[in-house]
């Protein structure tokens, strides 16, 4: 029973939440966005599209000789977002900083590079991802509760029917 009670919790506060997921994904995408800037103001040039992120880590052919290469991410590959996709970057002279970086958001795609209700980018200020991510109820994400809850049910219910089995096994014929 013990086990079933740990099971149970680890299933309820494993359940990620919407509005966690943003947040990384937002926090990713500034530092990226501060990242490339800082690439732009050492190297004079924004990565190529072809470049992309990775010149965030690879030290690009080009680099000013008299400027020691760090890479701007100490990891192997460029991270993805939050919901496990990649970070596009787009190299585009109508945005204010020459560039920009989206996600796709939760559903990995996009239909308009970057625009899509669900998608998080680092060019727009009015935040229209806002109303996709905000189905919460008193700050809480009534979707991953709800599946929360749905998994949690199924596991109380799963446990009283193998202790009953358990009990029935041991009664005396």
């Amino acid at each position: 029973m013990r086990a079933m009670l740990v099971l149970l919790s680890v299933v309820t506060v494993s359940s990620p939440m919407s509005r966690d997921r943003v947040i990384a994904t937002k926090a990713s995408l500034t530092q990226y966005a501060r990242s490339i800037a800082e690439f732009e103001r050492l190297c004079g040039r924004l990565p190529t599209p072809e470049e992309g992120l990775d010149m965030l880590i690879h030290q690009p052919a080009d680099w000013p000789g008299q400027i020691p290469w760090t890479p701007f991410l100490e990891v192997s590959t460029v991270p993805r977002d939050a919901w496990g996709n990649r970070f596009i970057y787009v190299l585009d002279p109508e945005l204010a900083e020459g560039f920009g970086i989206y996600s796709c958001g939760r559903d990995g795609m996009s239909f308009s590079n970057g625009n899509d209700r669900d998608d998080l980018n680092t060019w727009s200020r009015e935040r229209p991802w806002l109303a996709c991510y905000e189905d919460r109820m008193n700050g809480v994400d009534v979707r991953s509760c709800a599946i929360g809850l749905g998994i949690t049910l199924l596991v109380v219910a799963a446990s009283v029917a193998l202790w009953k089995a358990a009990k029935s096994e041991n009664r005396p014929a």
